[in-house]
C-alpha cells in the first residue's frame, strides 16, 4: 500500500511539473529554429552523421533517438526541440522532487523542483538549445541515485543503478557525467563497496553505454575516426578559452567570470530569504557534505575547462537550487509557502528582468529577439522565393547560416566575417580567396547584417535599388548591379 502510494504520488508530482513546463514554454517557442545547434539536430533527424555535425560532436545519439521518437508524432522540427525541451526540463525538476523528499521531505522537494523548472538559465536552455536541459537531467538524477547509495542499507541494485544511469546518460551529455564522475567515486569510497559490487556494477555502465557508442562509432566511420573528430572538435572550443589547456589570460578569466555569474545569479530569488531567518536552516553534515561533493567538482571544472553559454552550466546549478528548498523549507508553514511562492516569482522575474551585463544572455528578451528577427527573416526570404531565384549574403550576421542554408537549401548563401568571404555549399562551408564575387542575374540579392552593423548600412542607406525590412537589404539581381562591403565586391553577371 506505501508503495502504491508513493508511486501515485510520483506520477502525481511529474504530471504536474510537465503541465507547468508546457504552460512556461510552449507558448514562447518559435515556430522556426533559431540557433545553429538546433540546425544540426534538426538535420539529425535526417540523417545521423556527426561529421557532417548532423548533430555537432560528440554526436547525442541517445537525444537524438530521443527526438526521433517524439517526430513520429510531430512534423515541426522546431516543435519537436521545443517539446523535448519541456520534457528534459521537467524530468529535471521531478528528479530534484525526489531528491527534495528524500533528503529534507515533501516540502524541500517541491520548493527544489519548482526553483530549478522557473530557474532562468533552464527556461532559456529549454528553448534556445533543449539538449542542454539533460545536463540537468544528468546532475539530478546522479546526484538521487547517490544518495540513494550513500544510505546504510543501500543493496548493490542502488550501487548498479548508479552506474546504469552515468552509462545511459553519456549519451545524451558525454560531459555531464566526465564532471559528476567525482561524485560517484566519493560515494564509492565512502561506502567502501567491494571491488566485486564495483566491478559488476562498472559492467552494467559499460553495457549501457555500449547500447549508444556502437551506432555513434559505426555513424562516425569508427572509433579511430571519432576519435580525431572529437580531438578536432575539443580543441577548437576549448583551448582557447582554457586556462588548463593553455588559452589566453583575458579570455579564460572571462569565460571564469561568465561561469560565475550564470550559476549564481539565480540564486538571487531566494538567497533573501536567509536574512529572514533562512541562516537558522541546520543542514546536517552528510547533508553539507553532499551538496559540496555534488557542486564544487561540476563549477570548478565548468569555470576553467568551457563555458561559452548560460545554459551549459546546467550542470552546476541544481545543488543550489535543492540549497533554496533547504533553506525555504525549514520556516514554518504560512512563512514557507509564502516565502516558497515569492522565491518562484522572482525566478520568474529574473528570467524577464535580468540583471544588467552577462546575464542578461540567458533572458527571455534575448530568445524573443533571436525569435523575432529569426521568423522576420524566413518569412522575407520565402516570400521573394515567389518571385524567382534568391542570393543570399550574410555579413557578419546573428542569424547563422546554417539557418538559411537549411531553411532554403537551393539558395546561395555567402559569409562575410572580416577578412574572409565563404560560400555555403550543401550546409558547409567552402573558403572564396577571390576578393571579387560574381553573382548570376534574376531574382533577389538579400544581405544580411547584424543590428549594429557598421560594413554595410553607409554603403546601402543612400541606394535606392536596395529597400530595408529588419535587417535585410533586398534589391533585385539585375545585370550590372554591384556591391561593394569591406574589401569584396559583388557584382550581378548573367551567368
Amino acid at each position: 500500500m506505501r508503495a502504491n502510494r508513493w508511486i501515485a504520488s510520483s506520477a502525481i508530482a511529474l504530471g504536474v511539473l510537465v503541465g507547468v513546463a508546457c504552460v512556461t514554454r510552449l507558448p514562447l517557442a518559435s515556430p522556426y529554429l533559431v540557433t545553429f545547434d538546433q540546425v544540426n539536430f534538426a538535420l539529425s533527424l535526417r540523417e545521423f552523421s556527426p561529421p557532417l555535425h548532423q548533430p555537432q560532436p560528440p554526436g547525442y545519439p541517445l537525444f537524438v533517438a530521443f527526438i526521433r521518437l517524439l517526430a513520429i508524432w510531430i512534423a515541426n522540427p522546431a516543435t519537436v526541440l521545443a517539446v523535448a525541451g519541456v520534457l528534459g526540463s521537467a524530468m529535471a525538476a521531478w528528479l530534484v522532487w525526489k531528491l527534495g523528499n528524500a533528503v529534507g521531505g515533501l516540502r524541500v522537494g517541491w520548493i527544489s523542483a519548482l526553483l530549478l523548472l522557473l530557474h532562468p538559465v533552464l527556461w532559456f536552455g529549454s528553448l534556445s538549445n533543449p539538449v542542454r536541459t539533460f545536463l540537468a537531467v544528468a546532475s539530478c538524477g546522479a546526484a538521487y541515485l547517490c544518495w540513494r547509495a550513500l544510505a546504510p542499507q543501500a543493496s548493490p541494485v542502488e550501487i548498479g543503478a548508479c552506474f546504469c544511469f552515468f552509462g545511459l546518460m553519456a549519451g545524451f551529455r558525454p560531459l555531464a557525467c566526465i564532471t559528476l564522475s567525482p561524485l560517484l567515486l566519493a560515494v564509492a569510497w565512502r561506502r567502501r563497496w567491494s571491488p566485486a559490487v564495483l566491478l559488476q556494477s562498472a559492467a552494467l555502465g559499460l553495457v549501457c553505454a555500449l547500447a549508444w557508442l556502437v551506432p555513434l562509432f559505426w555513424a562516425s566511420g569508427g572509433p579511430a575516426a571519432y576519435w580525431q573528430l572529437i580531438q578536432e572538435y575539443g580543441s577548437n572550443e576549448l583551448a582557447a578559452s582554457s586556462a588548463v589547456l593553455g588559452g589566453e589570460p583575458d579570455r579564460a578569466r572571462r569565460m571564469l567570470r561568465l561561469a560565475f555569474v550564470w550559476t549564481f545569479f539565480g540564486t538571487l530569488a531566494w538567497v533573501w530569504t536567509v536574512l529572514l531567518g533562512g541562516w537558522r536552516a541546520r543542514l546536517t553534515r552528510r547533508t553539507a557534505g553532499f551538496l559540496a561533493l555534488w557542486f564544487v567538482p561540476v563549477f570548478v571544472l565548468y569555470a576553467v575547462l568551457h563555458v561559452a553559454d548560460p545554459d551549459q552550466t546546467l550542470t552546476a546549478i541544481p545543488p543550489l537550487c535543492l540549497a533554496g528548498g533547504l533553506v525555504i523549507g525549514h520556516f514554518r508553514t504560512v512563512w514557507r509557502i509564502s516565502l516558497a511562492l515569492l522565491a518562484c516569482l522572482a525566478s520568474a522575474v529574473l528570467f524577464v528582468y535580468p540583471p544588467r551585463g552577462v546575464a542578461q544572455a540567458s533572458s527571455l528578451t534575448t530568445y524573443r529577439n533571436w525569435s523575432d528577427d529569426t521568423r522576420e527573416a524566413m518569412e522575407t526570404v520565402r516570400g521573394l522565393e515567389g518571385l524567382g531565384p534568391v542570393q543570399l549574403v550574410l555579413v557578419e550576421p546573428h542569424i547563422p547560416w546554417r539557418i538559411f542554408s537549411y531553411y532554403f537549401p537551393g539558395a546561395p548563401v555567402w559569409e562575410i566575417y572580416g577578412e574572409r568571404v565563404e560560400r555555403v555549399l550543401q550546409g558547409a562551408r567552402v573558403s572564396q580567396i577571390d576578393r571579387r564575387v560574381r553573382l548570376a542575374a534574376g531574382g533577389h540579392v538579400v544581405v544580411v547584417t547584424a543590428p549594429h552593423s557598421s560594413q554595410v548600412a553607409p554603403t546601402l542607406q543612400n541606394r535606392t535599388d536596395f529597400r530595408k525590412i529588419g535587417y535585410l537589404w533586398i534589391a533585385p539581381a539585375r545585370p550590372g548591379l554591384s556591391l561593394r562591403i569591406g574589401t569584396f565586391a559583388f557584382e550581378i553577371a548573367e551567368i
